[in-house]
């Protein structure tokens, strides 16, 4: 309890003293910034873990034999979606390994 009461106290004196030596605009722009970064730094920290985290268990299933029948020494390629226009018929494949027309 003594060690937060003595940093709530120096960071007072430290604001106090930033205001006496600049000004009020000064502090306020401070905090504005200091609340940006910390927002955008952890999102991006947040976003980073997660993008990480789910191509890790994906590559582990891919390792696994867990992604349908394809594993890493399956060099063949499936369409997994199917442009089709006015003209063509395309198949394409789902997870269920059934090919459909459209």
């Amino acid at each position: 309890m003594l060690l937060g009461g003595a940093l709530a106290f120096s960071m007072v004196m430290a604001e106090y003293f930033l205001i006496a030596e600049t000004s009020a605009v000064t502090l306020t722009i401070a905090g504005v910034v200091k609340e940006v970064v910390t927002i955008v730094g952890m999102g991006l920290v947040v976003i980073f873990i997660g993008v990480s985290l789910f191509n890790w268990f994906k590559y582990q299933k891919l390792v696994e034999g867990g992604l349908g029948n394809h594993t890493l020494e399956d060099n063949r390629s499936s369409p997994k979606y199917a442009v089709v226009d006015d003209e063509t018929v395309e198949t394409f494949e789902l997870e269920d390994d059934v090919d459909h027309v459209l």
